[in-house]
């Protein structure tokens, strides 16, 4: 009985020796293969839109157009008038007066055969020397040269379809007066608007406009 124990006593102070001594660290050992990739997670929530921005003041309202309306304006210089042509006035029933013009033809896809059947072109001019350029004087025009020179400038206008033919003439008004010659007359250089006006804009009018008064027609026409 003795005997086992002290076997049991060496037993257990080996095992106790063994227990609280530290032995050298090993090598480290080879790394292991990469694993399998797990599975994708699942997709993250979308992120909420922003948002629009106020809606802005509406804008004040333009200047009311007229599409039954179209106007042309343009300048002419001495250079751009032609030597010869007539421009005819009828004076009685199936009697007409020519006089010899410097003339300019101006091409206008506007005056169709509707416009001068059912609506009308209304021609004006302005002369270099007018300070007002609101002023537009209307054609056809005659301003007497002088007290005594016995005759006149005279602007003048006939339509076509598809173009407005300007005439400059001299007419006397005193049978013995000798006006420039018109084929070396140097014309003075103006400025030139052409309305053409739909019928349909005349049936419209409630009230009588003076066509020789271009502020009365540009307010009914809503011109600029």
């Amino acid at each position: 009985m003795k005997n086992f124990s002290i076997k049991l006593l060496v037993i257990f102070c080996l095992a106790a020796a063994a227990c609280t001594k530290e032995g050298p660290v090993g090598p480290q050992g080879e790394q292991g293969e990469q694993g399998v990739p797990g599975a994708q997670g699942p997709a993250g929530a979308n992120g909420t839109n922003g948002t629009n921005g106020a809606t802005g003041a509406t804008g004040a309202q333009g200047p009311e157009g007229n599409a039954n309306v179209k106007v042309d304006n343009f300048s002419l210089v001495s250079t751009d008038w032609v030597y010869n042509s007539i421009y005819w006035f009828t004076t009685t029933n199936g009697v007409a007066q020519g006089q010899i013009t410097k003339y300019h033809t101006r091409n206008n896809a506007a005056v169709t055969n509707d416009i001068l059947n059912t609506g009308m072109v209304l021609v004006y001019f302005q002369s270099s020397s007018t300070t007002d350029a609101a002023i537009w004087t209307p054609m056809p025009f005659s301003w007497t040269h002088n007290a005594g020179s016995g005759y006149s400038y005279n602007y003048a206008y006939a339509t076509a379809v598809g173009k407005v033919t300007l005439h400059f003439f001299f007419a006397k008004t005193d049978a013995a007066a000798a006006p420039p010659a018109i084929n070396t007359f140097v014309v003075p250089p103006f400025r030139v608007k052409i309305v053409t006006v739909a019928g349909s804009a005349l049936n419209g009018r409630t009230a009588p406009v003076d066509t020789n008064d271009y502020k009365a027609v540009a307010a009914w026409l809503h011109l600029d």
